[in-house]
């Protein structure tokens, strides 16, 4: 397999999830576990906070992964066979054949999509009763027709320049002599045909058909009053037959047809490439050609590789989950509902971040991560213990912490606070983008719920018109999905309190006051004193209460 494993955290990645999928991705490209790369990516923007640490460590962010359902690149065939707008109709129709297309793109000396070809179209359109006589002023110039195989010029080179029309002097029918002019091809059987003609009406091109060349003294009669001369040793009809091969492509209107884009969803254009009787081509930036598609390769999209972090639920999960091959999940949550249809490698270990898992895979491989790495899976840990003094946070995470800052040369007290500040943007950031940048859903009785958290260092300097803001948002959320109840949770991560806010379904109404009590700061916000932890604290009396529900 050719394409990249991927490690990849949660939907709406916090600083957590995108810095341990980064330096996961190192440790085992560092260990070599795996045949190809392994790269880390994110399914959205970096909060500020984990863009912080990014910066501090000296690292480009992951790469961003919206979707892991299957595009059209990850099944198309790339570096197809192609035809160019100068190649010529008779080559076009070989090529056809010998590959055994169904159809060929056409393109332009930039490699950009013109037309395509087809075997089911354009070949019977054009080689079957197709009339190159009326045609060859549009359609051939002189050099098409010196080019004919079996072609030969005599006497004095041919001219260049477009064709008039294709005359073709008959025995027994002399009307053409009256409507023939300069620019006109004569095709005869006699090269006195054309020495016979008034000046006014002679050709300066004839193509003299017959078995036996030209009489050598008539050739340069006729070099000497302008006209060029060639000589065909077939007959006429194989002439015209071999004239409709000389037209190049690029003077055919063959159109393009049905072509689709190498990032466009396969669930997208699936009936497109379905219903199309002929290959549809795929097109990237500024139309070049990429590759083809067929009805047949929709069924062989490959399933990429991907290394869950810091999640074990589908519904946290980058979209297209379902198309993966999960093979190792990494997270310090709860087991959720993640399944494979094999057994993978899990490390899920019952302390304070992922961050912290990953730091042990290098100890406990004997490895020492450079000093950036060491700031990224420090400040992930930092970013989810709350600086260590938040409830999650362990006595291996305190030790991880001490070594992690021992290599990185800082002090984990000061660097866990810049932490903590860094992530603070909720006076300034825009309300409908961040309200629900670290939002979670889980599943309890056949139903779902979300909690979104936002962390602030000022939780009373929030404004009232800021926080109707957030409740506005997180109501509209609500309405759009699903859910037993959806709360919004600002802590201050300092103080170490939270206000919590939510919507309730009819099922859950008085949920949220059961599991945190009564007593509000702020309208339509409760006040949870010594509750900062989403995992160890929000999440379990939610889990207790909904459970207790007469739903």
């Amino acid at each position: 397999m050719s394409d990249p494993i991927h490690v990849i955290g949660h939907r709406n990645p916090d600083t957590d999830a995108s810095t341990s999928a980064t330096a996961y991705a190192r440790f085992l490209n560092e260990i070599d576990r795996y045949d190809v790369p392994v790269v880390a990516a994110v399914p959205g923007v970096l909060t500020p906070q984990a863009d912080w640490v990014f910066q501090q460590a000296g690292t480009d962010s992951p790469t961003i992964v919206e979707t892991f359902a299957p595009r059209v690149r990850d099944a198309f065939h790339a570096s197809p066979e192609i035809l160019t707008t100068d190649q010529r109709l008779g080559a076009a129709v070989d090529k056809l054949i010998r590959t055994g297309h169904s159809m060929l793109p056409v393109t332009d000396g930039d490699g950009r999509l013109i037309s395509v070809f087809s075997n089911r179209e354009d070949v019977s359109r054009f080689l079957m009763g197709f009339d190159v006589v009326p045609m060859a002023a549009s359609l051939l110039n002189w050099h098409d027709v010196i080019a004919v195989p079996g072609m030969a010029v005599r006497g004095t080179s041919a001219s260049d320049g477009p064709c008039g029309g294709l005359v073709i002097a008959m025995v027994g029918d002399d009307a053409w002599k009256d409507d023939i002019t300069p620019e006109d091809i004569l095709f005869c059987g006699c090269a006195d045909f054309a020495a016979d003609l008034p000046a006014s009406r002679r050709p300066t091109r004839i193509v003299v058909i017959s078995v036996r060349a030209p009489d050598d003294q008539a050739v340069r009669t006729l070099n000497q009053i302008g006209t060029n001369v060639l000589h065909y040793g077939g007959t006429v009809s194989d002439l015209l037959r071999a004239l409709t091969q000389q037209i190049r492509l690029e003077s055919l209107e063959l159109g393009r047809g049905v072509c689709v884009g190498e990032d466009d969803l396969l669930s997208d254009v699936c009936e497109l490439i379905a219903k199309s009787r002929r290959a549809v081509p795929v097109v990237g930036d500024d139309d070049l050609l990429t590759g083809v598609i067929a009805r047949a390769d929709l069924k062989a999209a490959p399933r990429r590789r991907a290394i869950l972090i810091d999640h074990f639920e589908t519904s946290q999960a980058v979209p297209g989950v379902e198309h993966l091959e999960i093979i190792e999940v990494v997270d310090h949550h709860r087991i959720g509902n993640i399944e494979t249809p094999a057994p993978v490698r899990v490390d899920c270990r019952p302390i304070g971040s992922s961050a912290s898992i990953v730091a042990l895979n290098y100890f406990e491989a004997n490895l020492t991560p450079d000093r950036g790495t060491s700031l990224l899976m420090l400040g992930g840990l930092c970013a989810d213990t709350l600086a260590l003094k938040g409830p999650t946070a362990t006595a291996i995470d305190r030790k991880v912490a001490g070594r992690l800052a021992e290599i990185a040369g800082v002090d984990v007290e000061t660097f866990g606070t810049s932490v903590l500040k860094a992530g603070d943007d909720l006076l300034t950031a825009i309300p409908a983008e961040i309200w629900n940048r670290d939002q979670k859903v889980f599943g309890i009785r056949n139903y779902q719920f979300a909690v979104a958290q936002l962390e602030t260092v000022a939780l009373d300097d929030l404004p009232d018109e800021r926080l109707e803001q957030f409740r506005s948002e997180l109501r509209r959320d609500f309405e759009q999905n699903d859910y037993l109840s959806s709360l919004l949770v600002v802590t201050d991560v300092l103080k170490r309190n939270s206000w919590i806010t939510g919507i309730e379904s009819s099922a859950a109404d008085g949920s949220m006051r059961s599991a945190f009590g009564s007593e509000s700061p702020k309208p339509g916000w409760l006040e949870a004193r010594n509750i900062v932890s989403r995992k160890k604290q929000i999440i379990p009396q939610l889990m207790q209460t909904f459970a207790e529900l007469a739903l």
